[in-house]
């Protein structure tokens, strides 16, 4: 079986890696929490009452606390699945909700928002830039086959070295989508369509870059 370098261009940056292999990710959030500025950025924000900034700064450390688990997803509060347009709103939202005005902050929690927003534009800038986030999904091992379909049609992403990277990568996975598909064979020569239709819908989040 020949092995295929990763697909290069936007996506570059993205470790490729079987999901176990997590040191790469952990550097990812190290460099992050390292290049930080311990000042936030000029902040056009609303003021925040003392009960409202208690509230931001609980969710900004809970959004840091959730990084520790290195996925994006999970940290941002999204699914895998989301589609690229929500993606960009979640973005959006996340960085209304954490653009208040730092008066009456403490310099730690000035630290800890700062360190927030430049979070949330990292994973963004990563799940919301199409090459980048099929990338990470490569890394990772798992990724949504509507999404890929989303990537490819709507924003012209070509798959060939997605695809060869995940056959190269994964052939456990491209075995168990060919069983899933002959079952589904098997289902519809017996009338069941409902079933050969799971069990398609099974075998593309095995080989999600063949559409």
């Amino acid at each position: 079986m020949r092995t295929v370098p990763p697909p290069r261009g936007p996506a570059a940056g993205i470790e490729f890696l079987v999901p176990s292999a997590t040191p790469e990710l952990v550097r990812l959030c190290d460099i992050l929490r390292q290049n930080q500025e311990l000042t936030p950025p000029p902040l056009k924000g609303k003021v925040t009452s003392a009960i409202a900034r208690r509230e931001v700064i609980a969710k900004a450390k809970e959004l840091l606390d959730k990084a520790q688990y290195m996925d994006f997803y999970q940290t941002l509060d999204v699914t895998p699945d989301i589609s690229m347009t929500a993606m960009n709103t979640r973005k959006d939202d996340l960085i209304v909700l954490y653009s208040v005005s730092t008066d009456g902050f403490t310099p730690e929690e000035v630290s800890i928002l700062s360190e927030s927003i430049a979070l949330i534009k990292r994973l963004t800038g990563i799940l919301s830039n199409p090459q980048r986030r099929l990338g990470y999904d490569l890394a990772r091992g798992k990724a949504s086959p509507a999404v890929v379909r989303e990537c490819h049609k709507d924003f012209g992403v070509d798959l060939k070295a997605f695809r060869e990277f995940w056959e190269s990568k994964y052939p456990q996975k491209l075995a168990m989508a060919d069983d899933l598909r002959r079952a589904a064979k098997a289902a519809l020569a017996r009338g069941d369509e409902i079933e050969a239709a799971d069990l398609l819908e099974k075998a593309a989040t095995h080989d999600p870059f063949t559409l």
